[in-house]
């Protein structure tokens, strides 16, 4: 058994319009980094090893860009 209505498309935009309903767009990703391969690759100085023996051995960061305004 199969629910529902077979309406073409200009039907449906009719509808849309009466009942004041928006089509949502996707937008497209946008890439935001540069990949270059030629780029050296950092050494591996931890060698997995993430649990240190004391204080300040290691040290570690991220950079995280966000755009303003931009929701994921």
């Amino acid at each position: 058994m199969q629910a529902g209505f077979k309406i073409t498309r200009y039907k449906t935009r009719k509808l849309m319009v009466k009942l004041n309903l928006v089509v949502k767009q996707r937008v497209a990703y946008k890439v935001t980094t540069k990949h270059k391969h030629s780029d050296a690759v950092a050494d591996n100085l931890l060698n997995q090893n993430f649990n240190p023996i004391a204080p300040n051995q290691i040290w570690a960061g991220d950079v995280t860009y966000r755009v303003p305004g931009v929701q994921h």
